[in-house]
């Protein structure tokens, strides 16, 4: 019994003394932004591929997923560690153009507001434009204070939908530019 009592002792002691000397403080995580284009597509495997340079390398890095509704050539907001640029996050809910683009604008419509289920944690919406005789949908990912940001979004609602002139299934819905309906007088 003394024994057992002089080993909870030590133990204690060793535990005590661990948790009060000094910790290896770990760097914290340093983000850089970059854009990221989609430059490769594996339908069947529900994968895609990623690339963006970094300090004038280039990186193609997978992305598994349902990201079917990814178009190649697509571009993101990324944010990258700059000690090790393979570790990234893509903003989903940032699909971008670059000023030197070639873009047209849209009549786009809310379609639904999907909230988030056990399987997709974040908050998607669907939206729609016609190019012509072809309707074209698609979805995108919401930000988590996307209420707070656009808090008239609701279905049915119109906005601009900024499209690529090459490639009319690359489009982003412009959330910060609604259309204004003007009710008819009575």
């Amino acid at each position: 019994m003394k024994g057992l009592r002089k080993s909870g002792i030590l133990f204690c002691t060793i535990l005590f003394l661990g948790l009060c000397s000094n910790k290896k403080v770990h760097p914290t995580t340093v983000w850089k932004d970059a854009i990221g284009t989609i430059c490769d597509r594996d339908a069947g495997a529900k994968a895609c591929w990623i690339c963006y340079s970094v300090e004038g390398k280039t990186y193609k890095e997978i992305v598994y997923g349902g990201y079917t509704n990814t178009v190649l050539s697509e571009k993101y907001a990324i944010h990258y560690d700059i000690e090790k640029p393979t570790n990234f996050k893509i903003d989903y809910w940032h699909p971008l153009f670059e000023k030197s683009d070639s873009t047209s604008y849209f009549t786009g419509k809310i379609l639904k507001i999907h909230d988030p289920t056990f399987f997709d944690r974040s908050t998607s919406l669907t939206y729609m434009f016609n190019d012509g005789d072809e309707r074209i949908e698609k979805w995108v990912y919401l930000p988590d204070d996307y209420r707070k940001n656009y808090p008239n979004l609701k279905v049915g609602q119109l906005y601009n939908v900024q499209v690529s002139n090459e490639n009319v299934y690359r489009a982003v819905i412009r959330l910060d530019l609604p259309i204004r309906i003007v009710p008819r007088k009575k």
